[in-house]
């Protein structure tokens, strides 16, 4: 993940990573059961953790511009 230059930045940094982990899971619910490995699900987590983490910052960008 690369560090966000504007609020905007982080926001499409956002939903790509959200749409990313959606695609993933929809790829696993749609595939036979024993498809995929657990290891499968590093990338989706990794994804939602990144997006946390933008979401984090994002607040804290918003915080700062209302004091």
């Amino acid at each position: 993940m690369r560090k966000p230059e504007t609020t905007l930045d982080a926001v499409d940094q956002v939903h790509t990573l959200l749409f990313a982990a959606a695609n993933d899971l929809t790829r696993y619910l749609d595939a036979p059961e024993d498809h995929f490995a657990p290891e499968y699900f590093e990338s989706v987590k990794d994804a939602v953790l990144d997006a946390h983490m933008l979401v984090s910052w994002i607040k804290d960008r918003i915080k700062g511009d209302m004091q």
